[in-house]
Order: structure tokens, then C-alpha cells, then sequence
């Protein structure tokens, strides 16, 4: 059970036979990288690399002579495979690839005896989730350019896929916001606001929220704002404290998140089932507009576009400015989406089915 070497087929073969099984190993080999294929268990198993799978590393071809595990106990996050060997190699889990770089020669990314496979794993505890990305072309724009399918071009941004992930500071996370300096969360369980050490899960300090039903909030470069379900109401605090400046009606009766453009308030209500844009930090609403999920919980924007996320549709939405027009979507990485923060690199987002708290990636061009 091992990946092993099949043909070196930037060498010269001496006979039609070799020429004849080459040119079956490599049709074979490139149907499965244009098509992205990596096949692995079904469910939620540990992967492994199946039989009949093809491997390029450092100018030679190997394929799976069975099922093949791949060693490593990797953390939870972003989980990586990278490969080692001559006739045979061993496959590892890994998931710092910080020292990898785009080798043009063999067309991936390697350090040293190295060569990272083009697969994505996202690991939360004993759920694997399978990707496909294109190490070589890096995406720093807020919108990533993926290609095109059937004519038309397929974009996404944020990327759907989690850099890292770490526990909420208690038992139901319901709302995330970003200082400049430090993620900022909320409890709905232990009705506390937390301040984490710069996006991490260690904690500062921490406050009680104003009232009972804590579902949301932002900042507004100077003041956290929070909103409350039960109260229906949004507050201003002064600075990032408890105590409270002011107060006012939320325009619906079920707030349930938050976020700042940077001149306005925009609030979402999951009674509703809408957006609101508010006028500056007041009750007065210049407009709104509907939800593209049933059950708005979380709102973000990233200085260019809204992000919102669903709790029942367990999606997250990236609208056209801040606007019911959705440029994409994807499923969020937990069964209940219920905040959304921007560190002005990542999105954050928040779970309250699985208590994370997850660090989505932007940095790199994936491939659907």
C-alpha cells in the first residue's frame, strides 16, 4: 500500500512498449489534474489516498498501488498533504506550509524533498472536509477571479475555506466584531462580551452584556454597539465597556446582528427577515431590504461589500455593496452560523452549534 513510481516521463523511452504504457500513465494522469480529482473516502473518514491515484513529484509519476493512508495527527483548521520519496513515497499531514514556495519546474509547491499535493483539508475534530486549490495563483483581492464554466465566470470571496478555528469562550457564541486590534465576542449563554488577544482565544477581559438576549455587534472605530433580541433594542457603549452612552429601538422586533460601513448602522432582524440600513448610528432607517436567507444572524462588511450570514440556510452571503444583490455564497463551516467580523484580511465567523470560532482563508486562488 504505497504511492510508487510508475515512469519518469520527462525521460526518453528505448521501446513502442514504453512509449505505449507511459502515454497510458500520463492521459490518466492528466485527466485527473484537469478534472481536480482526489478520491477518498466518503462521509466524514479520515481520507485516504485511493487506489489508482496519480502523484507528480519531483519529475516522476506515481500512482496508488491501493488505498494509502496518510500519516500525522494534524489540529484542527486547514489541513494539508505533502509527499516525500524516490521509488516510493511517504504522505503526510500537515498544516504550516508557510515555508512552501512555487516550484515552475515541477508545478507545485515544495520545501526542500517536499511537494504539497493540491488539496485542502479542513478539519474540525472527526469531520474532514475535501477541497481542491491551485497553490500557484495567490488571490489578494477581495474578489478572486476563479475562472469560467460553461461561459460565465465564477468568482468567490471571501474563500469559503477555514485558515484556522478555536473554541468560543463559552457555550453560544452569537456575535463577533474586530477593534482593529482584537476580536471582540458575544455569549448568549453566559451573557458576556469577551475580549480576545488579537484573534485568538485567549481572553483580556470581559464584561456582562446590557441585558439578557445579546445577538449582535459592531464597532464603530470609536464605540462598541450591541443589540439585544429580547429588549429589541441597540446600544451604544462608550468605548469598548459596559457602561452604556445611549440606547434605541431596533426597527423590528428580533435584532440579530450588526456592523458598521463606516458612515452607517446596518442592522438585520430574523423576524423580519431584513436589512436595515440606519441613518449614522440612529433609529432613523434610510432603507432596507430583504435577507437572502429566512433567518439573518450575523453581518459584516468587508469595506467594499456586506457579508451576512443565515442561521437556517446555513450560509454566508457576499452581497454587492451593501445591496439585496448577491455576487456568491457558501456554506459556513458550522451547522449554525451565527456571527460575522472582518480583520481586514479575513472573514471571522462564529458558531453556536459547534461553539467556534473560525478564521476563513482569503490568500489563496481555490478551484471549485
Amino acid at each position: 500500500m504505497a504511492l510508487i513510481r510508475v515512469a519518469q516521463y520527462n525521460s526518453t523511452p528505448t521501446v513502442v512498449g514504453d512509449y505505449q504504457a507511459q502515454n497510458a500513465h500520463l492521459q490518466a494522469f492528466t485527466n485527473q489534474l484537469m478534472t481536480q480529482q482526489f478520491i477518498l473516502d466518503a462521509g466524514t473518514a479520515q481520507p485516504v489516498i485511493k487506489q489508482g491515484c496519480y502523484v507528480s513529484h519531483g519529475g516522476s509519476l506515481y500512482i496508488a498501488d491501493a488505498d494509502t493512508a496518510i500519516t500525522g495527527s494534524p489540529a484542527d483548521g486547514s489541513v494539508y498533504i505533502r509527499v516525500s520519496g524516490t521509488t516510493s513515497l511517504t504522505v503526510e499531514f500537515v498544516n504550516d506550509i508557510s515555508g512552501y514556495v512555487w516550484n515552475p519546474v515541477y508545478t507545485a509547491l515544495t520545501s526542500g524533498s517536499y511537494t504539497l499535493l493540491p488539496y485542502l483539508i479542513v478539519k474540525a475534530s472527526t469531520v474532514w472536509t475535501r477541497y481542491n486549490f491551485n497553490p500557484n495563483n495567490q488571490q489578494f483581492g477581495n474578489i478572486a477571479v476563479l475562472g469560467t464554466l460553461n461561459g460565465a465566470t465564477i468568482t468567490e470571496w471571501p474563500s469559503k475555506y477555514v485558515f484556522s478555528s478555536f473554541a468560543s469562550p463559552s457555550a453560544n457564541p452569537i456575535g463577533l466584531t474586530f477593534d482593529g486590534t482584537n476580536l471582540i465576542s458575544y455569549d448568549y449563554d453566559s451573557y458576556m462580551i469577551y475580549i480576545h488577544n488579537g484573534v485568538s482565544s485567549t481572553i483580556l477581559s470581559s464584561f456582562a452584556s446590557p441585558t439578557a438576549n445579546p445577538s449582535g455587534l459592531t464597532f464603530d472605530g470609536t464605540n462598541l454597539i450591541s443589540c439585544d433580541s429580547g429588549a429589541d433594542r441597540i446600544y451604544i457603549h462608550d468605548g469598548i465597556s459596559s457602561t452604556i452612552l445611549s440606547s434605541f429601538a431596533s426597527p423590528s422586533a428580533n435584532p440579530s446582528g450588526l456592523t458598521f460601513d463606516g458612515t452607517n448602522l446596518i442592522s438585520c432582524d430574523n423576524t423580519a427577515d431584513r436589512i436595515y440600513i440606519h441613518d449614522g448610528i440612529s433609529s432613523t432607517i434610510l432603507s432596507s431590504f430583504a435577507s437572502p436567507g429566512a433567518s439573518p444572524t450575523g453581518l459584516t462588511f468587508d469595506g467594499t461589500n456586506l457579508i451576512s450570514c443565515d442561521y437556517d440556510s446555513d450560509m454566508i452571503y457576499i452581497h454587492n455593496g451593501v445591496s439585496s444583490t448577491i455576487l456568491s455564497s457558501f456554506a459556513s463551516p458550522g451547522a449554525s452560523p451565527t456571527g460575522l467580523t472582518f480583520d481586514g484580511t479575513n472573514l471571522i465567523s462564529c458558531d453556536n452549534a459547534s461553539d467556534m470560532i473560525y478564521i476563513h482563508r482569503t490568500e489563496l486562488k481555490f478551484l471549485l
